[in-house]
Parts: structure tokens; sequence; C-alpha cells
């Protein structure tokens, strides 16, 4: 009976040598596959672990994205190996701020915030024993403010001096308080003006004017935004006070006068009413009338000076006629635009 179970042993460790030398055959050293998803036994896996069975391995978790901004999905990758090559099965806990947050390969239906502390921790099984925990974690990152729009105002009839305001539209995801940086630039060149309004004051007819503005909370700036542009518009001409009339002989003369803030010279005069036989020089501005023994009262007359685009003012005053006096002014209203 002895020699038979030295045999046996014999045998068996034959047996042993034959399998060990057909695994060497293949020339094939590589490690046991990775498991990177869930995976459950396979049916033909004993139901009871052998005496040799060992734990699986956790090589590595990996979250993504590794820095999650607030409302993202964060999933977690795993790494595992099974030293005797059995399937494995992943299962996962998370956690936000310290509080469970379900369970899955990925953490969803959960509101993440700024700051928020994500943290989830990994088992392998392969169906007979567990591996080491491994937890892997991270923060919830800042979200940078975004412009959504901005705009000058007003857009139309801006005149030299007028003052513009810059209208801004941002948001902040992580609803944050924003601070904003104001650029103004004058035909594409920035000016040393950093404020939310801005003097159009040294500015002339044809000058287009925009504005730069960017968001920031407390951690980040938004790309900036440049607003359209707002073009200056043309200045009409303004008249000076009625001139007082000076008589030569029985005929009187008036000077008018204006002043045009675009600095244009060539300005037109004209009469929209007058007594009859008033007339005006058209470059001069000096209206001249003999008035008849039948005008004398009041008289209305209306002058209005044109520059080069069309834009003009206007001064509608009244003068009281005797049959041997002069005329006598009498105080006008304001001049007016058109």
């Amino acid at each position: 009976m002895m020699e038979r179970s030295s045999a046996m042993g014999m045998i068996g460790m034959g047996a042993a040598a034959l399998a060990l030398a057909l695994g060497c055959g293949s020339g094939d050293t590589d490690a046991p596959e990775r498991s990177m998803v869930p995976t459950q036994p396979s049916s033909q896996q004993s139901a009871a672990p052998s005496a040799s069975n060992r734990p699986p391995v956790i090589d590595r978790v990996v979250l993504r994205p590794a820095r999650p901004m607030p409302g993202e999905t964060v999933e977690a990758v795993v790494e595992a190996t099974d030293p005797d090559g059995d399937a494995l099965r992943l299962s996962y806990s998370w956690s936000v701020n310290r509080r469970s947050a379900g369970t899955g390969p990925t953490l969803t239906g959960h509101p993440l915030g700024k700051d928020d502390r994500i943290e989830v921790t990994v088992v392998a099984s392969d169906g007979f024993a567990e591996s080491l925990s491994v937890k892997k974690s991270t923060r919830v990152e800042n979200q940078a403010p975004e412009m959504a729009g901005v705009a000058i105002h007003p857009t139309e009839g801006v005149l030299p001096g007028d003052e513009l305001t810059a209208l801004v539209d941002a948001k902040d995801a992580d609803e944050e308080s924003l601070r904003y940086t104001y650029a103004w630039l004058v035909n594409g060149d920035e000016t040393r003006e950093k404020g939310r309004t801005f003097s159009t004051e040294e500015l002339k007819r044809g000058d287009k004017v925009s504005v730069r503005v960017s968001a920031r909370d407390a951690d980040e700036t938004s790309r900036p935004m440049t607003s359209p542009g707002v073009e200056i518009s043309n200045s009409p001409p303004e008249i000076g006070s009625i001139p007082r009339a000076q008589q030569d002989g029985d005929t009187f003369r008036y000077q008018f006068e204006a002043a045009d803030p675009d600095g244009d010279r060539s300005l037109r005069w004209s009469l929209n009413e007058a007594p009859t036989g008033m007339s005006i020089d058209p470059v001069m501005g000096v209206a001249m009338w003999k008035p008849s023994e039948s005008q004398a009262g009041t008289q209305t007359i209306e002058v209005q000076v044109t520059d080069q685009a069309g834009d003009g003012s206007k001064l509608r005053f009244e003068v009281t006629v005797s049959s041997i006096e002069k005329p006598i002014e009498q105080p006008p209203a304001s001049p007016s635009r058109y």
C-alpha cells in the first residue's frame, strides 16, 4: 500500500508539471486582463472557493472629470485584476460632503455646488473574496461667469457731450455676486475711461464708441465681450441771440450768427417766416428789410441755419413796427433744433 500511494503522488506531480509546461508553451507572460467594468462570475466558476483562492486587487480609480463643474455627471473608472483570473464584480458607494449619494459607476441626480466634496469607495469581488476598498475624492470647481450680452445706451442720436451707459447681461452658475470691468474704445483704440458711463465731450461727428466688459466672481473672470459700436451723430449749428437791428436810412439790417459744434463752416441761412420784403443772404446770414407803412404793427420772423449734413436750428421772434420808428425786438422763444 505504501508503494501505491507513492506512485499516485508521483502521477499527481507529473500532471502538475504537465499543466505548467502547457501553460508556458504559448510564450504569453502578460498579467491577467484588467476589468474596467463590473462583471459577474461565469457559470462554470466553482460555487466554493479553493483553498488557494486569492482576493482581487483594485489597481486604480479615476474620476472623470477630474475637476467637475456644478451640474456635471461624475464617473468612476476602475482598473482591477484578479490573481486567479476570476470574473469580477465592482461595487460603488458615493458621498457628497460626507453624506450618502448613491451607488453605481456614475454620480447622477445629485445637485452639485461649488466646493462640494465628492468621494467614491470601490470594492471588487470575485464571488469568493473581496479586495481592499479604494477611495477617490475631488471637489467641485468654481465655474467662471459668462457674458451674455453688452450694449450701449443710447444707440442713436448721440451728440458730442452726451453721456453713454454700458448695459451688461452676465450670469454665474454658482450664483455669486459679480463685479464688472469696463474698457471704453473710440475708433478701436482703448481710452482711459474705466467706469460704467462714458462722456463724449471730446468726440466729434463720425467717431465710433464701443465698450468691452468682463465679469468676475470671487475666483475667476469671464471672457470679455465687446458691444456693437455707437456712432457720434452730427450736431446742428446753434444760433446766437437776436441781433440788434442796424438802421441805414429806411432799411433795417440784421446780422445773424451761429456756431457749429462739429466745426462746419459751410452754413446756410434761410427765412422760414418773415414780413414781405425781408431777405437774407444764405451765406453771410445778413437779413435786410425795408418796412412799408402797411406793415405797421407786430411782425413775426423765423430764421434757420443748416449745416452740410442737413441738420439745423431755427429762431423765432417778433418785432413791432410803427409808422416812422424802427422795429423793436421782443424776447423770442429759445432756439430749437430740427
